[in-house]
């Protein structure tokens, strides 16, 4: 839940929240509850220019988190199955809508 149109000028607080979580589990897997692995991967892509600037070895860890998600250079011309995603975390559902937050107008944005 995070599509939300530019020209919103209000948002109920749930639906904020929802979002809010939803970035939340994206940029940590579900705070690790996905991959296990997640926080050490972030860490070695954060190094990653660190290694080669230093000529560092790369940490077996790294290693094998840069295989599991990171392209490998090479194009596989064939035309790709169709693309079946697939949920990670159960469903939720945003609650009764709580109050609103409103916001300025456009013109009033302008203005400031």
């Amino acid at each position: 839940m995070s599509k939300v149109s530019q020209y919103s000028t209000s948002l109920y607080y749930s639906a904020r929240d929802a979002m809010i979580t939803n970035g939340y589990n994206a940029v940590t897997q579900a705070n690790g509850t996905v991959d296990s692995d997640w926080t050490t991967c972030v860490g070695c892509a954060i190094l990653s220019r660190s290694f080669d600037r230093n000529d560092t070895p790369v940490p077996g860890a790294c290693s094998r988190c840069f295989q599991r998600y990171c392209w490998n250079g090479t194009i596989d011309d064939p035309t790709p199955a169709p693309y079946e995603s697939s949920v990670l975390l159960p469903n939720t559902t945003t609650p009764i809508p709580a109050p609103r937050i409103d916001y300025p107008q456009q013109q009033e944005l302008n203005s400031l």
